[in-house]
């Protein structure tokens, strides 16, 4: 016969399997998100931040709102960023996963009061609450400084959850003093209001906690009535912006979809992400599985009712509240968001409010299907609430699949955030990379003064220590690093810059020697001085580079400050003071062509030219500026953004003589891309691969003799757009030509 003893030695395999499994999975993913998150840094201010990088204004509008927001805990933060910090976004970042292993802390705590859990299943569900809050579904939040907000408000609203439920009259252990606890979930409750607007919000659930829980007039008072005032200023205080919907407007259907959609989100971007369904598929999926984890939540709302007297009831009624927190800021997101693209319920930046969602409906079916003490076994579980948590657990399990494949997608955004941060450095005018990081350059020109003489973000980590220094020869390595650099355009210098003259961008592929791949590159110039440098990455988004035989590579891109002529040489460093020589050294084109320049030179005659696909005369999309000089312009729009197909023009220009290609695009170039190579050849002469822009453009490409070749062999110019999706078009004007000196 089976003793006691032995069914809980039974028991103690699968037991300790489910602890030490959740454990090692949210240790895996606390260490997978710091790597990311360390690989992905950049201290350019990025979007919404480039409102908040001067420390005067921030003091003088720390009670204004932010769109509909008040983030006056926030602006604090951004305020110690930048006079303690140098704005480097070093302080934001580690405030964001500080923010997030209390939040799984306060989770633990949270379980701990029901006495129902042993150490060991405490540490289980602290290693699940780790999965839930730091997977990279939601990486958005980890790698922009400015999101330091949409973490801190649900860690409050929990707070405030957790010390309401203490003091509940069955709370264990018995509280003695309830005025610490009353003034710790008010001062949660008031740092959530002055998180974001949703944090106001959470006075709701907490009002609903206390009732649930049976508390008496006095303690009902002492945290309902300054929970409700609080809400109550925001509300009066609150404006509109003119620029967002009214909710009021919002339409049934629209609305209950973009729910479901937000709170389904990081299911949907894990799945993605492993490749179990295609990117088309995510917006259906993010619905179908919101839908069912509303239902479930539904479920198990419903099988807590009876439990209210329990010694689980205040963990019960914190984890109620989480729910109803998270599951409210999706209704009113979608409330005021519904009629904007749906797809924009999916953004990483909701994935942390949706896995908060998960994990606390996970947590709560635990808790009410735990039918004893913990020394009974980990399995000892009430079917009715047990079989509905499978579907949040699941969930939760395959966002920490998720790590492996945001991993091994690269640097999301530090690619371009880098390369507009060494424009700002270098005093570029690159109106193309300053919108990769905000969609208007004017107001990034006019804070651009204020970082460069405090020393703040770019001009505070070091980045142009090497600009000036003079590189021996016995400093580089014999042999190359595999790769290709050119220059591919020139720029004005930026309003207010210390240097001046003409900057050039320089743009290829490199690899690394022995797969080193440093973050920077350093353009040299003939006398060994360092004069520019370039972003190593690829980032997401944009097509990766390949080799000439097809393999993949790594794209690099920068800005060199030459004279025009100048031979440039890119470098790549090595162990010690070592450097490697990243391809061929390059010449600086002779003269600066910009858009209204290259209006002066002739049309290059075109001696032929193939259409594949859809391509149209005039084809350019209606959000481009008309192109300031007359020519033959053919484009990918022809009445809609999804026609596809490639362009080839010939041409016989003179070698040494430049191509002057102007080109205009719509706000998403992926597979978009403008070749020049030698007629009949496959190996191109020169690559552009466009980033986003509805302005036309100058794409200035310098005719090389081939060994070979003719002094004036003839060029294909080729054009392609596979993209058929929204704002995808490429339209391209027939090319100038600039003679070479003689």
């Amino acid at each position: 016969m089976q003793t006691t003893l032995d069914r809980r030695r039974t028991n103690d395999a699968p037991r300790a399997v489910l602890i030490w499994g959740a454990i090692a999975a949210g240790v895996a993913t606390l260490l997978s998100t710091l790597y990311f998150v360390v690989r992905d840094y950049s201290p350019v201010p990025f979007m919404d931040q480039w409102d908040v990088v001067d420390a005067d204004t921030l003091l003088d509008r720390l009670f204004q709102q932010h769109n509909e927001h008040r983030i006056i805990v926030p602006r604090l933060m951004f305020l110690v960023d930048v006079l303690l910090f140098r704005g480097s976004n070093a302080f934001l970042f580690v405030v964001s996963i500080l923010t997030q292993l209390i939040h799984a802390w306060l989770f633990v705590r949270i379980l701990a009061t029901t006495g129902r859990f042993s150490r060991g299943e405490l540490l289980a569900a602290g290693g699940l609450s780790l999965v839930a809050l730091l997977n990279l579904s939601q990486y958005e939040n980890f790698i922009w400084g400015f999101q330091v907000q949409f973490v801190g408000v649900f860690a409050a609203a929990t707070a405030a959850f957790h010390f309401t439920a203490r003091l509940a009259p069955t709370a264990s252990p018995p509280v003695r003093h309830t005025a610490p606890l009353i003034m710790a979930a008010i001062a949660s409750y008031a740092v959530a209001t002055a998180m974001m607007s949703n944090g106001a919000l959470a006075a709701i659930p907490l009002v609903l906690m206390t009732l649930y829980l049976g508390f008496g007039f006095r303690r009902l008072a002492a945290v309902a009535v300054p929970a409700l005032l609080i809400m109550a200023l925001f509300l009066l205080t609150f404006e509109r912006p003119e620029h967002h919907p009214d909710p009021a407007a919002a339409k049934a259907v629209p609305t209950l979809l973009y729910i479901f959609s937000y709170l389904g989100g990081p299911v949907a971007a894990a799945l993605e992400s492993v490749g179990w369904i295609g990117s088309p598929d995510r917006l259906p999926a993010a619905r179908i599985a919101g839908a069912l984890g509303l239902a479930v939540a539904g479920v198990l709302a419903i099988l807590a009712l009876p439990a209210r007297r329990s010694v689980a009831a205040p963990a019960i009624a914190a984890l109620l509240a989480v729910v109803a927190f998270s599951a409210g800021t999706a209704a009113v997101t979608g409330l005021g968001r519904s009629a904007f693209d749906p797809w924009q319920a999916v953004s990483s930046r909701y994935g942390t409010p949706a896995s908060i969602f998960w994990l606390a409906v996970a947590l709560l079916g635990w808790v009410l299907a735990r039918r004893e003490r913990a020394d009974t076994g980990i399995l000892r579980l009430r079917l009715a609430p047990a079989i509905p948590t499978a579907l949040p657990l699941v969930a939760i399990a395959i966002m920490g699949l998720s790590q492996i494949g945001f991993l091994k997608d690269g640097p999301r955004w530090r690619p371009q955030k880098d390369l507009a941060g060494l424009a700002i450095l270098m005093g570029v005018d690159d109106p193309e990379a300053l919108r990769t990081v905000y969609p208007w350059p004017e107001l990034i020109r006019t804070q651009v003064s204020r970082l460069r003489s405090d020393d703040l973000s770019v001009f505070g980590v070091g980045w142009g220590d090497r600009l000036g220094r003079r590189i021996g020869s016995g400093e580089v390595d014999a042999a190359r690093c595999d790769g290709a650099i050119q220059a591919t355009g020139a720029y004005q210098t930026a309003e207010g810059a210390p240097q001046t003259g003409p900057a050039f961008r320089i743009e290829g592929w490199t690899t690394g020697r022995a797969d080193i791949l440093p973050e920077h590159l350093l353009a040299v110039g003939r006398d060994g001085e360092v004069i520019g440098l370039a972003v190593v990455g690829n980032g997401a988004g944009r097509p990766a580079p390949t080799r000439p035989d097809g393999s993949p590579a790594v794209r690099a891109a920068g800005y060199v400050r030459g004279a025009p002529g100048e031979t440039v040489r890119v470098l790549a460093p090595l162990d010690g003071n070592l450097y490697c020589q990243v391809g061929e050294a390059f010449t600086l084109p002779a003269e600066t062509v910009s858009l209204a320049m290259a209006a002066g030179f002739p049309p290059a005659e075109l001696s032929g030219e193939d259409v594949q696909g859809i391509w149209a005369e005039n084809g350019q999309g209606p959000s481009a500026e008309p192109l300031p000089f007359a020519a033959r312009i053919v484009g990918s729009w022809a009445g809609n953004d999804a026609h596809t197909g490639a362009l080839r023009w010939r041409v016989v220009p003179p070698s040494g003589a430049w191509l002057l290609i102007p080109y205009a695009t719509g706000p998403d170039t992926a597979g978009q891309s403008i070749r020049v190579r030698l007629a009949g050849q496959t190996q191109d002469l020169a690559r552009l691969d466009p980033t986003p822009s509805g302005a036309w453009r100058v794409w200035n490409v310098t005719v090389p003799t081939p060994d070979g070749a003719a002094s004036t062999a003839e060029i294909e110019i080729i054009a392609e757009d596979t993209g058929a999706g929204w704002g995808q078009w490429l339209s391209v004007a027939a090319p100038r030509v600039v003679s070479p000196p003689r």
